[in-house]
């Protein structure tokens, strides 16, 4: 058999200090492999790495409200990437009982979404997330200050409701 047999090996990890930046990183890594005599090989790699949207806050607003009777609207505000167009995505966790944000279902270009929540007794507190995304998929998550209160100001109806909601609905039927 005829090949080269290696001197010495060795298995070396390639380590890329965290981003510090204000750009995308651009590395180019030259891979050279020496015998005692002679350079055996040279390779050269391209690494461009692609940085999070950033420089952005989320906000939540109003902070406490109505089961399925407030709006609620989340606007995630000033996001910047060069790689666009910026997609957004909304989700919730309720505080202290789930363990994974559930996303409202929707990622659009549009940095702001409104939607009703729905709530238990007697109130739910809620901890949303905004994900911003750029166009190769690099992302970053802000769930910085959002916590909401969603009060649930049903009241079961009583039985002097029930005749009232009969008796409209029987002089409804009479016409």
């Amino acid at each position: 058999e005829s090949g080269i047999l290696p001197v010495q090996s060795f298995n070396r990890k390639l380590r890329i200090s965290p981003y510090t930046g204000d750009f995308d990183a651009d590395y180019i890594n030259l891979f050279v492999s020496i015998n005692s005599t002679s350079y055996e090989g040279r390779s050269s790699t391209r690494l461009i790495v692609n940085t999070v949207p950033a420089d952005g806050s989320f906000s939540v607003s109003p902070t406490s409200g109505a089961a399925l009777s407030d709006d609620f609207t989340f606007t995630a505000s000033d996001w910047v990437d060069e790689d666009g167009p910026l997609k957004y995505e909304f989700s919730y966790i309720k505080k202290g009982e789930d363990t994974e944000f559930t996303s409202f279902g929707i990622v659009s270009t549009t940095n702001t979404f409104t939607t009703k929540i729905v709530g238990s007794i007697p109130n739910s507190i809620f901890i949303i997330r905004a994900k911003i995304s750029d166009s190769y998929g690099a992302f970053t998550t802000d769930n910085s200050s959002t916590e909401i209160t969603v009060t649930n100001e049903l009241t079961p109806p009583t039985i002097q409701d029930y005749v009232e909601f009969v008796s409209d609905d029987n002089s409804a039927n009479a016409d």
